[in-house]
């Protein structure tokens, strides 16, 4: 799986970028992730602002933190792996999703 490790960082790298600017590019958000892609077509502007706000109850705003910490998985806990790779596929980000489950099967298997 060491391989892997760059495609692993980039995605997350991709996944950070879009997140963490103060205006997370839409269309990024929509080709990564069709979870996005719906939620940014159906979600009505807020007030006079030209964002849309999209909530989801299963997902704490204390994962987006982690983000940054997950370059290095090599030294992330398997549970914050675990809980990272939950939220990118409820989120949809499917290319995401299967790198970290593939990555956590390899890597931290016991």
């Amino acid at each position: 799986m060491e391989g892997d490790a760059p495609t692993v960082i980039e995605n997350l790298k991709s996944l950070w970028d879009c997140l963490s600017s103060q205006s997370p590019r839409p269309s990024a958000l929509r080709y990564r992730s069709s979870y996005f892609n719906k939620e940014l077509k159906n979600a009505p502007p807020n007030g006079n602002n030209k964002y849309k706000i999209i909530t989801n109850p299963n997902i704490s705003a204390q994962i987006f933190e982690i983000i940054p910490k997950i370059i290095d998985t090599k030294n992330m806990n398997t549970r914050a792996m675990y809980d990272f790779m939950v939220v990118s596929n409820e989120l949809e980000f499917e290319e995401l999703s299967e790198i970290l489950e593939n990555h956590l099967i390899e890597s931290k298997a016991s």
